[in-house]
Parts: structure tokens; C-alpha cells; sequence
């Protein structure tokens, strides 16, 4: 069955109940050439200036009707900053996951939808990783569970932080929504199933559209609420 799966996605014309042919056409032949593929992979790829513009362009509505929130361009500036300085070994990696996910999201002319699945479901993981680290470089030490000897979780991230604490509770139009953000998370991190992220195959393209939407101004009005204090720390 593996062979006539790879066969069949490797030859566009053929049929999975076809019998495979003794003899496959030459390797260069039937894949395009190292070369072939770098180069449609470069003429998709977009600068970092233009990936972090189409990111801008996507959080900057929402964020400029939240009181206190800088320029939104300041704050895409200090989030990819964030990303790279070393805060402590237990959380700096995300930032390369979570760079990685940015970057095939809004880097690209075109994004497939296995790439939306794929790294809408990493944002929505990581959204955790990076709220640790973000505590860590504010506090200098974790984030503590609420019972001594448990596990830090997603809740114990996001009530960390009062600006995300508080979205729960208001009554202001774009907070509310901020806290439907939130929501999505939650949801995609714990489904039924207990599959989290991985359940995503199940959402249309809209769907993943509106999550990862949903994630990347989460991602953005946490850091814009903190950008004051992690500018006087570390000149972000």
C-alpha cells in the first residue's frame, strides 16, 4: 500500500488500485532536480521586511483599539527581537519554532494549506512556551503552578500575566474579542479527543485562517502590553 501511495503521488494520472510497473522511470525523471525545486521555492519566498509587514497588516486593527498599546510596528520589532535573546534553556527554543512558523505563514507568495495546518497548530502550542519565556525575561524565574508539585499549564501562563487575565472580564469590545482569542487556543489545545493541535486536519481553510488570525494578535498583544518594561530591560 505504501508503494502505490507514493507511486500514485508521484505520478498525478495514476490510480491507487493500478498495479505498480516493474520498472519505475528514472529518479531525475520523475522528481523535479534539486535545482528545480530551490528555485520555485525562491520565487515563493518573500524578503523579512515584507513577511513582517503582511504580519503588521494582520494584528493592526485589533491592537491599535487596545488602550496603552504601542505602534504596531514597534511592537512587530520587538517581538522578533524577543525571539532571539537568550532568556534561559528551558524556553529559548521556541523562538526558533515559532520564527519558523511566521516565516512559512507570512513569508511566502503563497501558503498551502498543510503549511496553515502545520504551523497554526505550532503558534497555538508554543503560545504557552512564549509566555514562559516572556515571564522569565521580565522576572527572572518560571512561572510557578498553583499548587506546589503540579505542572505549569496554559491557564497558569495566561493568569501570569494581568493584561491577559483581565480579558476574561471585560466589557470593552475589542478586550472581549481578544479573550474569544483565547478561547480558540484553549479549544485547540484541549479537544475532546485529548489531540489538540493535531485535530486541525478537521477545519476548513476559512477556519484556519480565522485561528491563525486568532493566535499571531495573541502572540503580538501580549508583547505590545509588556514592550515598556522588556524596552527598559533589554532595549527591544
Amino acid at each position: 500500500d505504501r508503494a502505490k501511495i507514493i507511486f500514485a503521488y508521484q505520478n498525478a494520472d495514476s490510480l491507487l488500485d493500478v498495479n505498480i510497473p516493474e520498472e519505475l522511470p528514472e529518479e531525475e525523471e520523475q522528481q523535479e532536480s534539486q535545482e528545480q525545486k530551490q528555485e520555485r521555492e525562491d520565487s515563493n519566498k518573500l524578503t523579512t521586511a515584507e513577511m513582517k509587514e503582511n504580519v503588521r497588516e494582520l494584528v493592526k486593527r485589533d491592537l491599535r483599539k487596545c488602550a496603552g498599546m504601542p505602534l504596531t510596528q514597534d511592537v512587530v520589532s520587538a517581538f522578533f527581537n524577543i525571539l532571539t535573546i537568550h532568556a534561559h534553556p528551558s524556553v529559548d527554543g521556541v523562538g526558533l519554532d515559532v520564527y519558523k512558523a511566521m516565516d512559512e505563514l507570512f513569508g511566502r507568495k503563497k501558503v498551502n494549506i498543510i503549511d496553515k495546518h502545520v504551523h497554526s497548530g505550532n503558534l497555538s502550542v508554543k503560545f504557552e512556551v512564549y509566555l514562559k519565556k516572556l515571564y522569565y525575561m521580565l522576572h527572572g524565574e518560571e512561572i510557578k503552578p498553583q499548587n506546589e508539585g503540579d505542572k505549569v499549564t496554559l491557564s497558569n501562563c495566561i493568569f501570569a500575566f494581568p493584561c491577559l487575565k483581565s480579558l476574561r472580564w471585560s466589557t470593552k469590545e475589542t478586550e472581549h474579542k481578544l479573550s474569544g482569542y483565547l478561547d480558540i487556543i484553549r479549544n485547540n489545545r484541549n479537544t475532546d479527543e485529548g489531540n489538540g493541535a493535531h485535530a486541525s486536519y478537521l477545519l476548513t481553510e476559512q477556519q484556519l485562517d480565522s485561528n491563525i488570525k486568532a493566535f499571531v494578535t495573541l502572540y503580538f498583544y501580549v508583547t505590545g502590553m509588556c514592550y515598556e518594561e522588556l524596552k527598559a530591560k533589554y532595549d527591544i
